[in-house]
């Protein structure tokens, strides 16, 4: 097997690795080792075509997860959080319609879906922007919450790093569609990084990152910053490997 074909394989791998166990909900975009066009090795097209159907795959079953959640919690209303107070949460939904959701410390209890899991939460964790679909009795515009679901966006995306702030604890990278993000790195998270000479992939820190290496990357999207993605994993190919030094 040459080495072109070997990193093909080790990038699916370890991108459909990454989507099966962080579930992907949002947007993804098809991983090349560059944003610029080069006669450089890179990861084969062809192979592209099982990841996409993994990803389509998991969005479905994501997809049938929240449907079902609606269905079974007779969901009144949804929409992203405008304003919190005390007993009460506002929340506007696509149209532009508002609905003020009345919260029962007794009784309304809050759960959070992530992909395919779900997860009990305390009502103290909603925040603005959050968005949220929410079962109970209706008069008029005004909900009395049985139970509060929060919903979690996660993005795939591949890219080229532009920049590494180690003391941030921050990449700046430009995706395959040329779109700017910034990723933040929670202490938590342990990158990969592949050996471009012997192909292994092990752990690493930032400080071995740079500006130049290819990123594979699931995040959390930020509900205040669109810019800004939180990384749950990454994957990085260094600049050396295309460039064969």
């Amino acid at each position: 097997m040459n080495k072109k074909v070997l990193v093909a394989s080790f990038v699916m791998v370890t991108i459909a690795t990454l989507i099966a166990f962080n579930s992907v909900y949002a947007a993804t975009v098809t991983p090349t080792p560059s944003v610029e066009e080069s006669d450089e090795p890179s990861v084969q097209p062809t192979k592209q075509s099982s990841l996409d159907k993994a990803v389509e795959n998991l969005k479905e079953k994501i997809a049938d997860k929240v449907d079902t959640l609606k269905k079974n919690a007779g969901t009144i209303a949804a929409g992203s959080i405008t304003d919190i107070k005390k007993d009460t949460i506002e929340i506007k939904n696509t149209t532009g319609h508002t609905f003020k959701i009345v919260i029962d410390a007794s009784l309304t209890e809050a759960r959070e879906i992530s992909g395919t899991f779900e997860k009990t939460i305390k009502i103290a964790d909603l925040t603005k922007n959050d968005y949220v679909f929410v079962s109970g009795p209706i008069v008029e515009n005004t909900v009395t919450a049985n139970t509060i679901y929060r919903d979690v966006p996660f993005f795939v995306g591949s890219g080229q790093i532009t920049s590494v702030d180690t003391s941030a604890g921050t990449i700046d990278l430009v995706t395959t569609e040329k779109e700017e993000f910034t990723l933040d790195i929670p202490t938590k998270v342990r990158p990969k990084i592949m050996d471009p000479k012997t192909l292994e992939i092990t752990r690493t820190t930032l400080a071995k990152i740079k500006a130049g290496d290819t990123v594979h990357f699931v995040s959390k999207k930020s509900t205040e910053d669109k810019k800004m993605l939180s990384a749950v994993t990454l994957f990085v190919i260094p600049q050396e490997y295309f460039s064969g030094k």
